[in-house]
């Protein structure tokens, strides 16, 4: 993970927190809870998000800038609920936390 990924990471979880979700790990990955629920993990350059496949929220992450499908064992195989997207993008990383806790409701 890059210093930039995990700054925002960081700064996402303190703004989070309050909200209801709980820092915890994933795949030995940081990542953010959400009624005990794996929903925002960092990655590499970037966060991950479960927005859910064949949302809108999915389909309109993925088009955003640096976007990238969430392949964490890296075999081709990447999970069809979670999006990448880049540190350069963390300011929308909150909305999208909502959005992923929001499916679990």
């Amino acid at each position: 993970m890059t210093a930039a990924a995990k700054d925002a990471f960081d700064q996402l979880t303190e703004e989070m927190t309050p909200q209801g979700f709980t820092a915890s790990k994933m795949f030995g990955l940081p990542c953010l809870k959400y009624s005990g629920k794996a929903i925002v993990a960092l990655f590499g350059e970037g966060v991950a998000f479960k927005l859910g496949a064949g949302t809108n929220e999915l389909e309109k992450a993925m088009k955003s800038k640096g976007a990238s499908e969430f392949d964490p064992a890296k075999n081709g195989r990447p999970m069809k609920d979670w999006v990448l997207l880049p540190s350069s993008s963390a300011k929308t990383w909150p909305g999208h936390a909502k959005v992923a806790a929001s499916r679990l409701d």
